[in-house]
């Protein structure tokens, strides 16, 4: 019920998914020469079109299997949108990309960036997701081994599953 009472106020395709592919496809920006954007996911919405969850990486430093590679360097995960109504965060962090900011950290780092955790939330400006869960508190360690853990959002489940499979977690 509460759910279906959350309407749509922005796009998450329009305000984050298109800059970041305009970033990529920029072939002579920085960004597209030492990142790439993977889609680590989809986010299910129901009687709606699903979002596509998007990772920007390092270009060369995690292989086609999202095993680490050779490379030693300390990662760091940056994210944004955790919560649907700050959208300062998901403007910080199309903008730490853009400006070619986070280029600057690659020689020390494997710089790591999730603009938008909740795609959902932040289409309708709200905190929780659009299970009325806050995602904030979702990011623990699996309860259990066999699936998804029950205490943590599709988001963070996804973003999660993302991470361990490179041993990021």
């Amino acid at each position: 019920q509460w759910r279906d009472s959350r309407t749509v106020h922005r796009s998450y395709l329009t305000d984050v998914v298109n800059p970041l592919h305009e970033l990529a496809s920029d072939s002579s920006s920085s960004f597209a020469k030492d990142f790439e954007i993977v889609q680590y996911g989809t986010l299910g919405v129901e009687g709606g079109e699903d979002l596509p969850l998007f990772a920007v990486l390092p270009r060369g430093v995690f292989v086609a299997d999202d095993a680490p590679s050779s490379n030693a360097k300390p990662t760091v995960l940056v994210t944004g949108g955790t919560h649907g109504y700050e959208t300062s965060g998901i403007m910080g962090a199309l903008d730490f990309l853009s400006s070619g900011k986070a280029n600057k950290y690659l020689p020390f780092l494997n710089v790591v960036v999730v603009p938008c955790v909740s795609p959902w939330a932040y289409e309708r400006v709200e905190r929780w997701v659009a299970t009325a869960v806050d995602p904030n508190r979702s990011f623990c360690r699996k309860s259990s081994e066999d699936g998804e853990d029950p205490l943590r959002t599709e988001e963070s489940n996804k973003l999660m599953a993302f991470l361990d499979g490179f041993g990021a977690t």
